[in-house]
């Protein structure tokens, strides 16, 4: 074990870290607005659009707190309630999505 560091003059003890990654990610995540959140917190199903020699690849796999149990996977045959993510929305307009429904 390591000794102690010095402290600095007049100031408090230093204290070991003993957070998570989950933590420091959470920390460091930057606050959203109240219309932000509103709209975060909103839902879509979705489908992948994928076609051809792709039509069998994960059209979406995204971990964030937003999306219904914290996580989206959006892969060939399935229709996924998902969070209007960044993730989401580019992946919308690039046409490797499409909300379930719509052709």
């Amino acid at each position: 074990m390591h000794p102690p560091l010095p402290q600095a003059a007049g100031g408090p003890p230093a204290e070991e870290d003993k957070s998570t990654a989950d933590d420091h990610e959470k920390a460091n995540s930057r606050t959203e607005g109240k219309e932000e959140a509103a709209a975060a917190a909103k839902t879509i199903t979705v489908e992948s659009a994928l076609t051809g020699t792709d039509a069998n690849r994960v059209a979406l796999y995204e971990r964030d707190p937003a999306h219904p149990n914290g996580e989206a996977f959006v892969g060939p045959g399935h229709q996924v309630e998902v969070a209007r993510t960044a993730a989401v929305e580019a992946r919308l307009r690039a046409g490797i999505l499409r909300e379930a429904g719509s052709k």
